[in-house]
């Protein structure tokens, strides 16, 4: 099962919580994994048969979600490496007095898991997910540890992220900007329509409410920050329109 606990602090997919032989392998979405794990000492794990049991060790990753997946939830497939107790030697690394043929002595194989991962709605960076389990083997027949999942919210194209309220940035015409208009805007739900008061500056803040992502029932807000494009050429006509405007407009930004 898996399980939804506290942000407290911020740490990195690469190790297990105690080191590690974890490997991730491509999941369909390779672009949000790294190369979280190093390998195992070349000496493997060695254990006497008299040892006492000990709980598996717990292995710690990131997972990068879309702001979609943060708002809304989903499952993801977690495709794995990871030692488990080797089914030869029950863990114990001998056969007789030779090392076990099966594991080469360390008392653990290798194996590949394809995990469901859910990805609760409402999600925020660093919020971290235990998938009971499914970390390092247990020694002499102790538990094994559990995956620790930390999400990290991917990078988007239309939005910026700050907490849980979004940033998008609008471009208008500059008569757009004079004259005030309703334009419509992306959110993680679709467009929506929101007016743009006259003689909007640039740079200004336009609030969207409701429209950010969800944290504990609540929602942030979408900030939509306007900037003022100018044309960089523009046709025989248009530079007449722009003249006249020149030399009739009341408008001197210069002047007090």
């Amino acid at each position: 099962g898996w399980e939804a606990f506290g942000d407290g602090g911020r740490f990195r997919g690469g190790r297990a919580a105690r080191g590690g032989g974890v490997e991730f392998d491509g999941t369909g979405f390779s672009d949000f994994f790294e190369q979280f794990f190093g390998r195992q000492g070349t000496g493997g794990f060695q254990f006497d048969a008299e040892e006492m049991s000990e709980r598996g060790r717990d292995v710690e990753a990131d997972i990068a979600v879309t702001l979609e997946e943060a708002l809304k939830g989903s499952v993801r497939s977690v495709s794995m490496r990871r030692p488990v107790e080797c089914n030869q030697c029950k863990g114990s690394g001998s056969a007789g007095r030779r090392p076990c043929p099966t594991c080469g002595g360390s008392g653990h194989i290798m194996r590949s898991e394809t995990h469901q991962v859910k990805i609760p709605a409402g999600v925020t960076e660093g919020l971290r997910l235990r998938v009971s389990g499914k970390g390092e083997a247990g020694t002499g027949g102790g538990r094994p540890g559990d995956l620790l999942l930390t999400l990290r919210l991917a990078g988007h194209p239309d939005f910026r992220v700050q907490d849980t309220d979004l940033f998008y940035d609008l471009d208008l015409a500059p008569w757009e900007a004079v004259l005030g208009a309703n334009v419509r805007v992306p959110t993680l739900e679709g467009e929506v329509n929101i007016k743009i008061p006259p003689g909007t500056q640039a740079g200004a803040r336009l609030r969207v409410r409701g429209r950010g992502l969800g944290k504990e029932g609540a929602r942030g807000d979408l900030f939509v920050i306007t900037r003022i494009q100018v044309p960089t050429q523009v046709g025989e006509s248009d530079r007449a329109l722009w003249e006249r405007l020149a030399q009739n407009s009341r408008f001197k930004p210069r002047e007090g």
